[in-house]
């Protein structure tokens, strides 16, 4: 899994540096990309650049990058389906007790989506296990999936 985190709108950002950045995100075709706005800290070098990017382009910034991302993910996620993998169980789903979640070990805790495990009569496994799964459905995020077995 290969992901990294971006800052947009750092003093000098140029429009130019920014449109660079969107074409590596969509070229590179990341797994997991986070965007941060760029927040003045004081103390720091950046603090006293000149150049500030206006908030309203900054945000804006950020939203066109998870934009492009979004898209990747979905197209990563969906590619994914019929494919069997190894989750690790959490527990119920915060969406329906007859759910379980859990993540996959390209997801990290309370950062990255989660696979939504359905729950069958033949076995009903308990957080902290692991199983193999046959996933079922994709969202941009997150995915959905059938336990097949123990793990």
């Amino acid at each position: 899994t290969l992901r990294t985190t971006f800052i947009v709108g750092h003093p000098g950002e140029t429009d130019e540096a920014f449109e660079k950045l969107c074409e590596f995100v969509r070229t590179s075709e990341l797994d997991r990309v986070g965007v941060f706005p760029y927040s003045r800290e004081e103390g720091t070098v950046a603090a006293l650049l000149p150049l500030r990017v206006p908030k309203k382009d900054t945000d804006a910034r950020r939203r066109e990058l998870m934009r492009i991302q979004r898209e990747i993910s979905k197209k990563k996620l969906r590619a994914m389906r019929g494919h069997e993998i190894e989750v690790l169980v959490e527990g119920v789903s915060d969406e329906s007790e007859y759910v379980l979640m859990g993540r996959h070990e390209g997801q990290a805790p309370e950062i990255d989506g989660q696979v939504y495990l359905s729950l069958t009569d033949d076995f009903v496994p308990t957080a902290g296990s692991f199983v193999r799964a046959r996933v079922t459905g994709s969202a941009e995020y997150d995915l959905a999936a059938d336990v097949v077995a123990p793990a």
